[in-house]
């Protein structure tokens, strides 16, 4: 009897993983579980998932990623870094910054593992406990050395606007699942996550985040609960 043929057009979660996909999905883990703490692990994570998983398209057909809507919008951001570097006074520093250009390839990268219901699941898991945690680190380090504007909630990046960046954008997130989900569990901890999130952002005393979590909950509001405005 022979064997029957095989689908080599199945999804992630439908074939039987291979190492190097173990590799990649468990630095995207790792990723995920750093994004809302400090540079240093978040980047090394970083690193380690960009470069396993592009190896796992190059060497895995079946494994290559379909292209993203953000593709035309990353290459004008591209092109944006480009002639802000091509028109610096001084091109050498500017040149430095290039570097954010790969920002948006975070996209390709974050839906191609995602894909995969369970893996997808277990992300969004752990980004939210991971936040609400990072969250909650912030505030009582704020509340120990103070409270004041001078004390400003730093949190594990070691720094006021870096911190209101990430939680500005945990925030985003935490509302969206939680305003989004069908599930109780889900809309409780995300939530519970964006609630910390936003609390702990006021004691950034960071104004650009929080015009900037001002537009991500009336785009939120606007497009998904618009009777609340």
């Amino acid at each position: 009897m022979t064997a029957p043929p095989t689908n080599t057009t199945m999804t992630t979660g439908e074939i039987a993983p291979s190492r190097l996909l173990v590799v990649s999905r468990f630095c995207f883990m790792l990723l995920i579980i750093t994004l809302p703490w400090s540079i240093a692990p978040m980047s090394i994570a970083t690193a380690l998932c960009a470069v396993s998983t592009v190896l796992l398209w190059l060497t895995t057909p079946r494994h290559r990623p379909e292209p993203t809507p953000l593709l035309w919008p990353a290459l004008g951001w591209l092109l944006a870094l480009t002639l802000s570097t091509a028109f610096a006074l001084d091109r050498a520093e500017s040149a430095t910054r290039l570097s954010k250009a790969l920002f948006p390839a975070l996209v390709p990268l974050v839906a191609f593992h995602g894909s995969n219901r369970r893996e997808g699941t277990k992300a969004i898991t752990l980004l939210l406990l991971s936040s609400a945690l990072a969250a909650i680190f912030g505030a009582v380090l704020f509340l120990l050395h103070g409270a004041s504007f001078a004390a400003r909630a730093r949190g594990p990046s070691g720094h006021y606007m870096t911190y209101g960046g990430q939680l500005l954008l945990v925030a985003a997130m935490a509302f969206g699942v939680a305003l989004l989900s069908r599930e109780r569990r889900w809309r409780w901890l995300g939530a519970a996550t964006g609630v910390l999130a936003t609390a702990t952002l006021a004691f950034t005393f960071t104004r650009s985040a929080w015009l900037g979590w001002a537009a991500a909950a009336s785009v939120l509001l606007a497009g998904f609960r618009p009777r609340l405005i």
